[in-house]
This record gives structure tokens, sequence and C-alpha cells, in this order.
């Protein structure tokens, strides 16, 4: 049997490649390549879909450099962000750099904490809970009718959207919540 030798050349932005192999090994590097590639690209659209969330979070929440009192009644700073659960060094100013880092922070370690309480979901399911935990908490969540549909791998629509009866009346929530019920539902 032939050896697999393929050489890449780069000529004018294409690869070439210039093979003494057999075609049905021609055909599995090509499967293989092409994979790598459908791979990446939904890598990529992930990525985007993160940094979308992120820019979402940042205008729903809006920003403040210094602490304030938010309608919980909770001390607050950046992008919502109450002041006990965030580093000491934030507590009294914070730029919208570290705001920025923070936000991306506590979704990564909101997935994490998603993916052990509901494994069955999927990773863009994992991202849209994963603002709605940074939005009402895990517990609030696991409280919830939504947490036992979660075990389960779905969530529905009424559940989602209208996570808490007084937010019913309020757009700016519904809004909130219908997005990141949209991307629950996202398919790759």
């Amino acid at each position: 049997m032939k050896k697999l030798i393929i050489t890449f050349f780069l000529v004018a932005g294409f690869h070439t490649i210039a093979c003494h192999t057999s075609q049905d090994q021609l055909n599995r590097a090509g499967a293989i390549i092409k994979e790598r590639i459908i791979k990446q690209e939904k890598e990529q659209q992930f990525k985007n879909k993160f940094n979308e969330l992120v820019e979402f979070i940042k205008k729903k929440e809006g920003w403040r450099s210094t602490p304030y009192i938010c309608l919980g009644g909770y001390r607050t700073i950046g992008y919502g962000f109450v002041t006990k659960y965030i580093t000491k060094g934030f507590r009294d100013t914070i730029t919208q750099e570290q705001g920025d880092s923070i936000i991306r922070t506590k979704l990564t370690h909101n997935i994490a904490r998603i993916k052990q309480n509901y494994p069955l979901l999927n990773r863009y399911q994992q991202l849209s809970i994963s603002s709605l935990m940074y939005a009402k908490g895990l517990g609030r969540i696991q409280k919830h009718p939504i947490h036992n549909e979660l075990k389960k791998g779905f969530a529905s629509y009424n559940n989602y959207v209208y996570f808490s009866r007084w937010e019913v009346e309020r757009a700016h929530y519904r809004k909130a919540r219908t997005y990141e019920y949209n991307l629950f539902n996202f398919k790759e």
C-alpha cells in the first residue's frame, strides 16, 4: 500500500495538494479537513454568540463606575455586580475593561456550574441559562418550575420568559428573557 504523502504549497492564497495515494485515502483526508473546518466554524459561531451575550448584558444592565443601590436593594457596581461578590479592589470604583472581564468570568463560571446541574443541556442552552443565572442566581432557578424542565434538557416558553410574576408587566425583563430563550433554542 502506498504511503500517504501530502505536500501543501501556498499558491496565491490557495492550498494545493500534491500527493501519491489512492483516491480512497485522498477522500478520507478531505473528509478530515472538512470536519476540522466545520468544527472551527462552530467554535467561532459559539464565540460570537458568547460575545453577543456579553454586549446584550452590558446594554441591559447599564454602566456605573461607582457603587449604587440597585432595585433589589443591593450595593452594586459596574454592569450590575453586587459588590460583596466581587474582588475587594473593585468595590469603590471599576473600569469598563474590568467590568467586561468580570462579566466574561461570571458567565464562564456559571456555565461550569450549569454543566454539573443540568448535564443534558447543549452549550447554547448552557450559555442561555448562564445569562439567566447572572440575573437571578442559581438558587432562584433551582426553586423555580424551570429547574425540573432543565433537568430533562428543555425549558418551556412560559417558564422562561415569565420567570417571575412581577416581570410580566416589565417589558425590559420580558425582552431579556425572550433573548435568552431564543439563545436557548439556537441550532448550530
